[in-house]
């Protein structure tokens, strides 16, 4: 079945402070109050400038924690069922979406959540009357999408494993990270600059490995859930994935996150699956490419793994463990700015990449999100406003690398 349905073990909270307290807690666990510390200290909101995708089952805007995206903050949307633009109601049809997205989201002090200021692409894929296979397609589609719209981070609560269709349990043979749809959308995605953040399964009640796609896809995050003491949960589901490969890679707080309830305007539920893992994994891989905008996804995922409280004995139940980002937020807060400043270089309207101010003589590289060098150029002085014409291949996010005077400053764009 989708996550959607084995994720809705949800209870009232009694009071917003608490589950504000609950969730501060979670957050400093993981490194990510130290990491926002680190920001402001060089005049950033967390997520600033960043695009991250959410695919799931709809969502509803009308809670106060997601009041930013109502008027700002939403650069592209879709719903793969009604082949619809925008992909949320007014009214709270469904509740997963937007618990899921509250996590990454909320922009209120009472819930606060990991990436306010981020850019978001919401993207609909899920229905919760059933269980089809073309569901996996649109979530193929979306996973496209949201590279193709520069999302630097997708997170993803959804996965596929049994009662498809009237095709029954999906083959274990299909869970090789290269046969489903979605898992080599996933994998593709990742390929072209994205980090990936999969919620791993909630059926670990069922015959071990239980993992659904695309949690078994490779160079991806898979996440599963444990408590606050960092015992798993007992319904996380088990990997390895059927050709051998460790899964899951993290894991995350997933026995009770208070998030945003989309049925009042300033509600808190506390939600407990992998589907709230995974957005809290998805928002510290936010962070880390805040951080460091010119890490591929490859050195996000390795440098969250090597934070991890595994990282030395990675298992089939936590992967690498729960990650803390403490050390990097501290290595952050000493180095130089260059990592963390990103105003220079600005899209002109014809998507041209233009100077915001006067430089001297320098080097100018530009790189894919993968770290795939596009163009280059030994320039003199530039004068503010001049614009370089870059080359078609040019497209989605793209890091922008100036060398000038023993500096090195990386900006990041989008180009659609």
């Amino acid at each position: 079945m989708g996550l959607v349905t084995a994720a809705l073990l949800a209870t009232a909270s009694a009071f917003a402070a608490t589950a504000g307290q609950d969730l501060s807690a979670m957050h400093r666990r993981l490194g990510i109050l130290a990491v926002r510390d680190t920001l402001a200290a060089h005049g950033e909101r967390p997520g600033q400038g960043m695009r991250v995708a959410v695919i799931d089952d709809g969502f509803c805007l009308r809670h106060r924690g997601l009041a930013r995206l109502r008027t700002s903050g939403v650069v592209d949307s879709w719903d793969y069922l009604r082949k619809y633009s925008p992909a949320w109601d007014t009214v709270a049809r469904t509740s997963h979406g937007s618990a899921t997205l509250g996590v990454l989201a909320s922009d209120w002090d009472s819930l606060p959540g990991i990436v306010p200021a981020a850019n978001f692409l919401l993207y609909r894929t899920e229905v919760d009357s059933f269980e089809r296979l073309s569901e996996g397609t649109w979530l193929a589609e979306a996973i496209d999408r949201a590279v193709d719209s520069g999302a630097g981070v997708i997170s993803i609560s959804l996965g596929y494993r049994y009662y498809i269709d009237s095709v029954g349990d999906l083959p274990w043979s299909q869970f090789d990270g290269k046969t489903r749809p979605e898992s080599v959308a996933a994998a593709r995605a990742a390929a072209r600059g994205a980090v990936v953040v999969a919620a791993m399964g909630n059926d670990a009640s069922l015959p071990a490995p239980n993992l659904g796609a695309p949690a078994d896809a490779d160079g991806i995050l898979s996440v599963a859930a444990v408590d606050t003491s960092l015992v798993r949960c007992s319904f996380s589901s088990v990997g390895n994935t059927y050709d051998g490969r460790i899964k899951p890679d993290l894991a995350a707080f997933g026995c009770s996150v208070p998030t945003v309830d989309a049925s009042d305007t300033d509600g808190i539920i506390d939600y407990s699956g992998t589907s709230f893992a995974a957005p809290l994994v998805a928002g510290m891989a936010v962070l880390v490419r805040q951080l460091h905008p010119d890490w591929t996804p490859s050195e996000v995922i390795a440098s969250l793994k090597s934070s991890a409280s595994q990282a030395s004995r990675p298992d089939s139940l936590l992967g690498w463990g729960v990650p803390d980002l403490h050390a990097l937020a501290a290595a952050s807060g000493v180095a130089s700015r260059s990592a963390l400043r990103r105003g220079s270089w600005r899209l002109d309207a014809a998507g041209r990449l233009m100077a915001l101010s006067e430089l001297g003589a320098g080097r100018l590289e530009v790189f894919d999100a993968s770290g795939r060098s596009l163009a280059a150029w030994d320039l003199g002085a530039l004068a503010r406003g001049q614009a370089l014409l870059l080359p078609s291949a040019a497209r989605g996010v793209l890091l922008v690398r100036w060398h000038a005077a023993g500096r090195i400053e990386t900006s990041r764009v989008v180009r659609p």
